[in-house]
């Protein structure tokens, strides 16, 4: 890890991305949080930096605690930013993602993404390993295997292996059709 210039100061860098910090405690914090992720999830393999997060993923994931209620209706969280994101895009209907090229509006910046990706590059990585159907979201993919191949329940983990660009890495259908 060495240090350098980072406008005209000292900067130090990361050995594992490159990324420039001006102090060694921003890069000692930058390296904690986003290389090195200890605390690991018995149940699903999920890995954190943080203890506490690692509690909150146990909490709201498998023991599917959902302590944030919406007052304005019957839907309720497990992250307190995920009811706040929700009102917000749901109950005052804020829209504050526009799309550069044709100007439809969004509550969510990965919403704007993925609208761009499927309506304007046409870009479909999802790939069904059973026929020959495409898809530009996961969820797309995942209502198609429930719906047209019988898969019943698809669970994350399959999804979170496989690399839709790469065939090879296709989980077997019969660990598919167990879930």
């Amino acid at each position: 890890m060495s240090a350098g210039t980072l406008d005209g100061g000292p900067s130090f860098t990361c050995v594992h991305c490159a990324a420039r910090f001006r102090s060694r405690g921003e890069r000692k914090q930058h390296i904690r949080t986003v290389h090195t992720k200890p605390f690991g999830c018995v149940e699903c393999k999920s890995c954190f930096s943080r203890k506490f997060d690692l509690e909150k993923h146990r909490l709201t994931v498998h023991r599917r605690e959902r302590p944030y209620a919406c007052e304005l209706c019957e839907l309720s969280f497990g992250q307190k930013h995920h009811l706040v994101r929700h009102q917000k895009a749901v109950h005052t209907k804020a829209r504050d993602f526009g799309c550069p090229e044709c100007g439809a509006d969004f509550a969510r910046k990965e919403h704007l993404a993925n609208h761009v990706r499927s309506v304007h590059e046409k870009s479909k990585p999802f790939l069904c390993f059973l026929c020959d159907a495409e898809y530009c979201e996961k969820r797309g993919l995942r209502r198609h295997l429930e719906s047209l191949h019988v898969v019943k329940q698809t669970r994350a983990a399959v999804f979170a292996s496989w690399q839709p660009e790469a065939k090879e890495t296709i989980p077997p259908i019969a660990e598919i059709l167990k879930l």
